[in-house]
């Protein structure tokens, strides 16, 4: 049987949300397509300590790395391993589809996200994506 998974973690201190998505393209781009019918997404935030209550470094503060701002992010730089929509146009009378720019986030069925204090001002972003 052939397993169907990729990951990889990147770095992600001091990126704003464009270049967040931007970081994880170019390592999605060197991870191979999984040729899945769905797929199961598991993302893990490593968060700067000082995005941490200081009184409990158990609880995170609320900003920017609120978990449904850091989840589209993902989704929108992992096309290339789960594959991109088509888009469609009339040429001729005929319809002719050709890959868009928008991944393809239907085939997404299950999400895991969690974020933890990465313990240093460092942040970082690991995903792990499964062929179901």
């Amino acid at each position: 049987m052939i397993e169907m998974r990729s990951g990889f973690i990147t770095d992600i201190t001091g990126l704003k949300e464009k270049s967040i998505t931007e970081a994880i393209k170019v390592k999605a781009g060197v991870s191979k397509k999984l040729d899945a019918k769905l797929f199961k997404v598991t993302l893990t935030f490593y968060q700067a300590k000082s995005r941490y209550k200081t009184i409990d470094q158990d609880i995170p503060r609320g900003d920017r790395g609120d978990l449904d701002n850091l989840i589209k992010l993902v989704i929108d730089g992992i096309g290339h391993i789960i594959g991109y929509r088509q888009s469609w146009e009339k040429i001729n009378g005929k319809l002719v589809g050709s890959k868009s720019d928008n991944p393809l986030d239907s085939k997404i069925i299950e999400i895991v996200a969690k974020k933890i204090n990465s313990g240093s001002e460092k942040e970082y972003v690991g995903i792990i994506i499964e062929g179901l």
